[in-house]
């Protein structure tokens, strides 16, 4: 705004234009994070979605590594929530591949390490078979993907008592290109 406002004042433009959008930049300057804020605190007593917003995901890499993991790749199927983009900053040395942007898929990692993989329930029908077709398709058949997979439960942060579950199944060695 002030690269702007000193371009708009140095080709002419009228004192009250200027004026207005200064006013209306500072608006909404003070109008995002106050909207934010409702949301963090309004969106959970919602029953019908789970919000963003409060999802424990520092809780969640912690309960993960807790698990055994320690490093590798993490495929994540991010349908509704960015689990690869949001673990990455709690998990930073992990390669993250998610059906969600198939065109982009990592190198594998030169050293070989553990396989992850990570879903929300609770919010789509049949999302253990879609998961388990997708994570098949790219690294090859594991019997009883989804039937051996383990759940994490974790409180929402201001969650109202309201629950996030996951599931998460990790290969040790690896599976493929997914190590």
């Amino acid at each position: 705004p002030r690269w702007f406002l000193l371009r708009a004042r140095l080709a002419g433009a009228p004192p009250a234009a200027l004026a207005r959008f200064a006013g209306t930049m500072a608006v909404l300057a003070l109008l995002v994070p106050a909207a934010i804020l409702v949301k963090f605190a309004t969106d959970p007593l919602k029953a019908s979605r789970k919000p963003y917003v409060n999802m424990p995901f520092p809780a969640l890499s912690e309960r993960l590594k807790a698990a055994g993991f320690t490093g590798g790749t993490v495929y994540s199927w991010d349908e509704s929530y960015g689990l690869s983009g949001n673990l990455r900053l709690y998990l930073p040395e992990a390669r993250y591949i998610t059906p969600n942007f198939g065109h982009f898929s990592p190198p594998a990692r030169p050293v070989p390490g553990q396989c992850l993989v990570l879903w929300e329930i609770d919010r789509f029908e049949g999302i253990d078979s879609r998961v388990a077709a997708d994570f098949q398709s790219r690294f090859g058949s594991v019997p009883g993907f989804a039937e051996d997979a383990r759940v994490v439960e974790l409180p929402m942060i201001n969650g109202w008592g309201r629950m996030a579950r996951f599931k998460y199944r990790l290969f040790p060695e690896g599976i493929g290109d997914c190590r």
